[in-house]
């Protein structure tokens, strides 16, 4: 049964975690309150922080080890799972912004428009493929070389969510660039790099 509830939990952390920065959702909250606005990203992202955080004290049961590698693969599987990590750090430090990711350049300039409002980047890691963060996070997420079941879920629940999720960025890109997004589409790979 707590895994039921896992996987409830992780709906609903989906459903909160996009509906926040959903753009008519942002648009919203910056038209009734600017100062809300000003801090809606550091809450954002606080908030998504301690629900994941949360996991293993509201699930315990999931901590059970599902199988642990052995050298040589042990150290293969690490590897693959930092460099996911790192690419995750790369998308949001280098890419973008950090402090206007995290929310804390919103500080400072409480004008600032959303995260969204970037213009379209097709360069660096985005060469590889459209959505880097996405392909970082499950390549972490898959080559962890100790998976728990907490893990094992979350790396199914993160693909799921990822790939679905990039269908409704996909729009919302096509939207805001058209052309220039539509050329991108058909030269660039949508999540795993060289592939799909």
């Amino acid at each position: 049964m707590e895994t039921v509830w896992l996987w409830l939990y992780l709906i609903g952390f989906a459903l909160f975690h996009s509906f926040l920065l959903h753009p008519p959702v942002l648009a919203w909250i910056r038209a009734q309150s600017p100062k809300l606005f000003s801090v809606h990203r550091l809450l954002y992202n606080k908030i998504s922080s301690l629900a994941l955080l949360a996991l293993p004290w509201l699930f315990p049961e999931q901590l059970k080890v599902v199988y642990q590698l052995s050298a040589p693969w042990f150290w293969l599987a690490a590897g693959l799972s930092l460099f996911g990590a790192c690419l995750i750090f790369w998308v949001i430090a280098v890419q973008f912004d950090l402090f206007h990711f995290l929310g804390y350049r919103h500080l400072a300039q409480p004008n600032l428009g959303p995260v969204s409002d970037q213009p379209l980047v097709t360069r660096g890691v985005f060469a590889w493929c459209r959505h880097p963060l996405y392909f970082g996070l499950i390549l972490a997420l898959w080559s962890l070389p100790v998976q728990w079941r907490l893990t094992l879920h979350l790396a199914v629940f993160s693909s799921l969510y990822c790939f679905i999720g990039s269908f409704f960025e996909e729009a919302r890109l096509l939207d805001k660039f058209g052309d220039a997004y539509r050329n991108y589409q058909k030269s660039t790979p949508r999540l795993i790099p060289f592939l799909f």
